[in-house]
């Protein structure tokens, strides 16, 4: 039996997921509820962000290297996970706001597999330096560094929760958040929609003093 908060969800088919992080927050305190076929923001569940969730019958296995948990059948079609809804319109847990550093990319960043399905954040300034577009990071993908300290590059993935199109290179960043993840090409940042990203932009400049 495993509870929490929902922080996200994978609602894209054919595969759905219910992220959930404890309360409080904190290392080693969010799971992956892979929900199969399920996706359990429609009839009957109608579940939101926001809701406390116990999953009390299912499995836990590892996919690409993250933890999640799953029908215990293990059966795309008929998973036979039973899970309850206890309240809605909880406070989120606080986002672990972290470095490039510590939430790099790296499949060997030991550090980042503690907040592995919780909510992370980086503040800027950042900087968009390679995107999917370019070929080699998927679909709706991009690279930012810390300008200050560029040797460490973070992954965001907008794809997996959402289909968000990556800011094109060079673009500065003020802040970047989402859930962070595990896969096969390591560690990343999952956006749940655009409110996720914010981008600097310039002064609006207005006529007579374009100031």
């Amino acid at each position: 039996m495993v509870g929490g908060i929902i922080i996200g969800f994978d609602p894209i088919a054919t595969g759905f997921d219910a992220y959930i992080q404890t309360t409080g927050g904190g290392p080693f305190t969010g799971v992956d509820f892979f929900t199969h076929s399920v996706n359990t923001k429609v009839a009957p569940y109608n579940f939101a962000i926001g809701d406390s969730i116990v999953v009390e019958f299912a499995a836990v296995a590892e996919f690409q290297n993250a933890t999640e948990v799953l029908a215990a059948n293990n059966s795309f079609g008929a998973p036979n996970f039973i899970v309850r809804k206890v309240s809605s319109g909880n406070t989120l847990p606080p986002f672990f706001v972290g470095t490039t550093n510590q939430l790099r990319e790296t499949p060997t960043n030991t550090f980042a597999e503690q907040y592995e399905h919780c909510l992370v954040r980086i503040n800027g300034p950042l900087t968009v330096v390679r995107t999917s577009l370019t070929g080699g990071l998927g679909t709706n993908g991009f690279l930012m560094v810390d300008p200050g300290n560029p040797t460490d590059s973070v992954f965001v993935d907008g794809n997996k929760l959402t289909s968000f199109a990556p800011p094109a290179v060079g673009t500065s960043l003020v802040s970047v958040q989402g859930i962070m993840n595990q896969a096969t090409r390591g560690y990343r940042i999952m956006l749940r929609d655009g409110n996720d990203i914010v981008s600097a932009t310039p002064p609006r400049r207005t006529w007579p003093n374009w100031s």
